[in-house]
């Protein structure tokens, strides 16, 4: 049942759109949306959801190891929270009950991997690439790649190298989604 509070926003939406000129067709159409209000006004409105598993992380750089791995998948989760049209999975937890969510969601997952860090005397550079493929089954849909470099003085050191990963991973992850939702 519609709250009162609902119902009182819909009158109103629909009023502004026949005082604007929007007509009573949109009105109705409009004040039958439900969910985010944000959304269908900026005009992301009530299009396609995606779900996306997050999977593994690797690094194949030589630099960092695992904590830069794992500063890469705080990237791509982070991305993707971002996004109100994605809902994500840990594709990579052991757990059974998460295992069984994974396996039974139709949607993709995310397997990325840090390709490569490469430092000079003033700057360092990140190149990661994402691997989309469905779920179930993990077919091959397409990749997704991003390179970032960044100068100045703090770039060569450990946090410099862990902030242009979390830069590039945060721009490959922005593209695949992008991708995805065409």
């Amino acid at each position: 049942m519609e709250s009162r509070q609902t119902r009182w926003a819909n009158v109103a939406v629909a009023g502004a759109l026949l005082v604007l000129g929007g007509g009573a067709a949109t009105a109705r159409a409009l004040t039958s949306v439900k969910g985010d209000w944000g959304a269908v006004i900026s005009g992301r409105g009530g299009g396609r959801r995606v779900q996306v598993g997050v999977g593994a992380v690797t690094n194949s750089a030589g630099v960092g190891g695992d904590a830069l791995a794992g500063i890469a998948h705080d990237a791509m989760e982070g991305a993707l929270a971002s996004r109100p049209e994605v809902s994500t999975v840990d594709a990579r937890t052991g757990a059974a009950q998460q295992g069984a969510r994974v396996r039974a969601a139709r949607g993709h997952v995310f397997d990325a991997n840090i390709q490569t860090v490469r430092l000079s005397a003033s700057s360092v550079q990140a190149s990661v690439s994402i691997v989309v493929s469905t779920a179930p089954g993990r077919a091959y849909e397409f990749e997704s790649t991003s390179s970032i470099t960044l100068s100045g003085p703090g770039a060569v050191t450990a946090d410099g190298q862990a902030d242009c990963v979390r830069r590039a991973m945060s721009r490959a992850t922005e593209r695949a989604v992008d991708q995805l939702l065409q």
